[in-house]
């Protein structure tokens, strides 16, 4: 792993428009609301901050028209494609599933997308709670680059930003 937390200080001192994207489970590595949470990420220099949970209605909209166009064609099953370690399981582990996977893209991907469409010349930073996500935005073009809540949570120290005191 190399950390990129430089990369996205030199675009936020640059006064580049950078966004970041929040999985949802982000919330459980700090105290306070995932509100104060956007608070804070905003006090940090980030220009806006999106949760992937909002490309989960897209992957889940697209996950169900597969499901059933699959299940029409007389598939016998088909798995999710919505985690990154679960794909990864798959793709190291258990080959024989992979025709069975679906090919929608993840929540991640989808959020990417639609910042990207309503920033198109942002960075997009991704906040990553596990490192199978982390490998998945690596892979993303839309996103520049991936921080995790260790290196977000030392950013806030160094800011002197305390999480449980910032308005929702």
């Amino acid at each position: 792993e190399k950390s990129q937390i430089i990369d996205v200080l030199k675009n936020i001192k640059s006064e580049n428009k950078v966004v970041a994207m929040i999985a949802p489970s982000i919330v459980g590595q700090f105290k306070g609301t995932l509100y104060q949470l956007k608070t804070a990420i905003l006090k940090a220099g980030f220009s806006d901050v999106y949760e992937v949970a909002l490309g989960a209605d897209t992957t889940t909209r697209k996950e169900a028209r597969e499901f059933e166009e699959r299940m029409a064609n007389g598939e016998p099953f088909m798995t999710t494609s919505c985690c990154a370690g679960y794909n990864q399981l798959i793709k190291k582990h258990l080959p024989e599933i992979k025709p069975f996977v679906s090919e929608t893209k993840t929540p991640l991907f989808y959020t990417a997308e639609i910042v990207k469409n309503q920033y198109p010349d942002a960075v997009l930073v991704f906040v990553s709670p596990c490192v199978a996500k982390r490998a998945e935005a690596y892979d993303n073009s839309n996103i520049d680059f991936v921080m995790n809540c260790e290196e977000l949570g030392a950013w806030f120290i160094a800011k002197k930003i305390e999480i449980s005191n910032c308005e929702e």
